[in-house]
């Protein structure tokens, strides 16, 4: 890469230089009658280092290029959620298991076939479409992540590139994306009297909500704006926190009633999540063995402390559902059912009103914490009693010509 040459800012007399559209000011001063020694010095030193991370190591094989990124990727995930931390160990086992061929190696020697090879291996796994596109992002990530530091060389990213697009055409071993149906009213009224109180509230906030469960689990007082007749939940951390959007969750007069019954009987109302792991693990037990919740909660482990995370409670619906034979569902799907709820009532108003309410699915949109109205199409299922009384209204008669 060539080094960027010497410039200057005709209005603050500084110089600069110019490194992917961006400009990158350096120590001194640079008139209309040159630069001064200070401005050469800071050059020639950016000179020095530039050529340091551009020039492409040739001892830096795979592993060592997969070790830099696993130890820069940890150390900026350290104090992120547990959930993002798990989410980025699965991700690291995946490239290493599919480079591992390849450690012995340099990037430049990994070819076109090389890489669809590790694509090919990816896909016969069994992966869903957006499994492998998202396993790939984080081999491409290694990639960025070696060029940008001198330890391969750019054209690896040019091979990476000429692969085609990844699709279900060119990948027919992924298996197809699955359709997730909202839980049925049969499945919890079998489910939720095997639950725990915790769990239980949980689900019926989900319902009602439609949250997405971790944002329920994360639910604390002081993120709850109570001033108003519908409290708005604001969660610390949730789906959208990296594009730095807003997400509001609306808490109707049930879900209020149902969070401050929780909160009357809670076995340590001290601590700042509502939803705490010690708290179910008392419950739980306390239902299983016949004792009291506060003597289990007086024997907790440690390991159970804080608040609980989704898994737990989609750990504890697929016990339940196991043990009953009841078809089993996940959290995830009671945000369906919300969704499928509010546009049903959405389609009365639509026929009601004789015409299109674009505010309501908007409203819809909000709840649900969707960025663009579309996306909330994926929740809508065909309605033939709409499109019939559709029909009836339109009542369209066209004249025999």
């Amino acid at each position: 890469m060539k080094v960027p040459k010497l410039r200057r800012h005709k209005t603050r007399n500084k110089p600069y230089v110019r490194i992917n559209g961006k400009q990158k000011y350096l120590a001194g001063k640079y008139t209309e009658k040159g630069a001064d020694r200070e401005a050469l010095r800071s050059y020639a030193e950016f000179t020095v280092n530039f050529q340091k991370v551009v020039e492409p190591s040739s001892v830096m094989t795979v592993k060592d290029c997969y070790d830099k990124w696993v130890a820069f990727e940890t150390d900026k995930y350290s104090n992120d959620r547990l959930a993002k931390k798990r989410l980025i160990r699965c991700s690291h086992r995946q490239v290493y298991r599919q480079l591992t061929p390849y450690f012995d190696r340099t990037f430049e020697e990994v070819s076109v076939a090389d890489f669809e090879c590790i694509r090919q291996a990816i896909a016969a796994r069994g992966y869903a479409i957006g499994t492998l596109k998202d396993y790939w992002t984080q081999l491409t990530k290694l990639i960025k992540f070696s060029v940008a530091r001198g330890l391969a060389n750019p054209e690896v990213l040019v091979r990476m590139k000429v692969l085609p697009i990844i699709n279900r055409q060119e990948y027919p071993d992924t298996t197809p994306r699955k359709t997730r149906d909202a839980v049925t009213n049969e499945q919890l009224s079998q489910t939720l009297p095997h639950l725990t109180d915790t769990v239980g509230t949980i689900i019926m906030l989900c319902l009602g909500t439609g949250g997405r469960p971790q944002e329920i689990c994360d639910m604390r007082w002081q993120d709850i704006d109570k001033t108003k007749a519908i409290w708005e939940y604001r969660p610390e951390f949730h789906k959208g926190t990296w594009r730095e959007s807003d997400r509001v969750i609306f808490l109707s007069e049930p879900m209020q009633r149902l969070l401050i019954q929780y909160e009357d009987n809670r076995l340590d109302p001290s601590n700042e999540y509502i939803f705490t792991g010690s708290e179910s693990w008392a419950l739980h037990n306390a239902k299983r063995y016949n004792y009291t919740p506060e003597e289990c909660y007086a024997t907790r482990p440690d390991n159970v402390t804080g608040r609980i995370d989704s898994r737990r409670v989609y750990q504890q619906i697929q016990r339940v559902c196991k043990r009953e034979n009841i078809e089993p569902w996940t959290p995830y799907q009671c945000r369906h059912f919300f969704a499928e709820q509010m546009l049903a009532k959405l389609s009365e108003r639509f026929v009601d009103n004789n015409g299109s309410d674009t505010l309501a699915i908007e409203a819809v949109s909000s709840m649900l914490g969707h960025k663009n109205v579309d996306i909330t199409t994926v929740y809508a299922k065909r309605n033939e009693r709409l499109g019939r009384d559709l029909l009836i209204e339109t009542n369209i008669d066209i004249a025999a010509g």
